[in-house]
């Protein structure tokens, strides 16, 4: 699973991304954190001509609350993930973004990305359409156009973007004041894609009536969807038994489940049931305790206006806007320098093992899903097959190779010795840099955050009891001292 021949270029401004697009159309593609895209291209689902790399564009990587939480299309979902104050600031996408995949896709992954993919079990999708958004997009030589959330997704991984134009920022209105939330989502294993999935959000009034309900589904369609008939059913009601029953029959109703190998359209239809009553009293609840005690939240620290932070795999300087089957690159891996011409398409996990013969870098599922190909890229985690050598030009990466100091073994790879979490042993590097990854970000995970760390790397010897308590061993040495 290797991708057809592309050429590669990195443009540093807007302008010359636009420019690209208006001259190469449909036989180009968008690069921004490409863990959709990654897996399609290796996969060959999609062979363009041209591959538009625009992670150094930094007018697309911004944060700002002037006027409304605005996102740039570039902003990883990591990052908002570490923001102390999103939980004040947009609390439905707070307790949603956990369940986006696993952490080294959401610390490579765009919002924007997320949302022109259009995976109709997308999570972004549900909450641009539950938070009313509004989305900017671009093209070369005409004004930005704003589309609404509503009007965003036309089909089956099908959006209102046209082949020359690009998603630029997201602006989400700010969160209004005795508002609840919650998200609620049934999948196969954390960090899958949802059989179905609920993100809702209903406001009260000061008479105790529900106002501005808003209900939007993922995994019931062809594409994500808003439930207008159940939202008109609530709203101006007030909060009494049996308020939702009527509005949960009718989006029952009003879905258009498929079936696939992983459930039924029957299965779907049920389960959404289930998840939209505990989405909406759980929002109700949520509701009713900010009403109460909406003047003890804790300040939101402003963002400055047109805030622009590059991720940290950006390289500094500008670069030449050059389209090309192959470019040099220099990197440090392991904490030693590496310049080397690599082909546009090699993956970043064939290049590690075969240019540089660094063969402790497994390689699994090629799309992303196994997590054996997991190595860091300046300090984060990230998923090496669906990277592209001619990316991580600029970047520090650091291999299971890299994780001893000489002939002493890192604290991990001792306590997977002790603790008999080797086993086969072709999983062991994926799961060694993701445990590196969380334990550089907290202090004193718990046992549940270990696990959700953990879930995005199989175990084909499927034991993964081993692996979380030797993981834990670490976390108890380190609070020891």
């Amino acid at each position: 699973m290797k991708p057809a021949p592309f050429k590669y270029v990195a443009p540093t401004e807007l302008e010359q991304v636009l420019e690209l697009l208006a001259e190469h159309g449909d036989d180009a593609k968008i690069l921004a954190g490409g863990q959709s895209l990654g897996p399609m291209l290796n996969l060959r689902l999609v062979s363009p001509t041209v591959l538009i790399d625009i992670n150094g564009v930094r007018e697309l990587d911004h944060r700002s609350d002037e006027d409304a939480y605005t996102l740039g299309s570039l902003t990883r979902q990591s990052v908002l993930e570490d923001d102390p104050n999103l939980r004040n600031r947009q609390p439905l996408v707070a307790m949603t973004i956990p369940h986006i995949a696993h952490r080294p896709i959401r610390n490579r992954g765009t919002v924007g990305g997320s949302l022109v993919h259009a995976d109709p079990a997308a999570e972004w999708g549900a909450l641009v359409l539950a938070l009313d958004a509004e989305l900017s997009i671009v093209r070369h030589g005409a004004p930005t156009r704003t589309v609404e959330a509503v009007s965003f997704f036309e089909g089956w991984l099908e959006t209102a973007v046209s082949d020359d134009e690009l998603l630029a920022q997201i602006r989400l209105p700010f969160w209004p004041s005795a508002t609840g939330a919650s998200y609620r989502g049934l999948a196969r294993r954390h960090g899958d894609f949802a059989l179905a999935a609920v993100a809702c959000r209903l406001s009260l009034s000061a008479d105790g009536r529900i106002t501005q309900p808003r209900i939007a589904m993922i995994g019931v369609s062809d594409r994500p969807v808003r439930i207008f008939e159940a939202e008109d059913i609530i709203a101006q009601q007030v909060a009494e038994s049996g308020l939702f029953d009527d509005a949960i029959e009718l989006a029952a109703q009003s879905i258009t489940p498929h079936s696939d190998l992983h459930a039924s359209a029957e299965y779907r239809r049920t389960i959404t049931k289930v998840l939209l009553r505990e989405a909406l009293e759980e929002a109700l609840i949520d509701a009713k305790r900010r009403h109460t005690q909406e003047r003890e939240i804790p300040a939101v620290i402003p963002l400055e206006p047109a805030t622009v932070s590059a991720p940290d795999s950006i390289v500094s300087q500008k670069r030449v806007c050059r389209i090309s089957s192959q470019k040099t690159v220099s990197i440090t891996v392991n904490g030693q320098p590496v310049i080397r011409d690599v082909q546009s398409q090699t993956t970043l996990v064939d290049f590690l093992r075969h240019d540089l013969q660094l063969t402790g870098t497994h390689v699994g599922c090629e799309h992303g899903v196994c997590g054996a190909c997991t190595v860091l890229i300046d300090g984060r985690a990230q998923r090496s097959c669906t990277l592209y050598a001619v990316q991580i030009d600029g970047t520090e990466i650091r291999t299971v190779e890299g994780l001893a100091n000489g002939e002493t073994l890192h604290p991990l790879q001792t306590a997977f010795d002790e603790h008999k979490a080797l086993q086969c042993g072709y999983c062991t590097p994926g799961f060694l840099m993701s445990a590196l990854d969380l334990l550089s970000r907290e202090a004193s995970p718990s046992e549940y955050q270990v696990r959700e760390a953990l879930s995005g790397s199989l175990c084909r010897c499927t034991g993964y009891e081993p692996i979380v308590n030797a993981v834990m061993s670490v976390v108890t040495g380190k609070a020891e001292g």
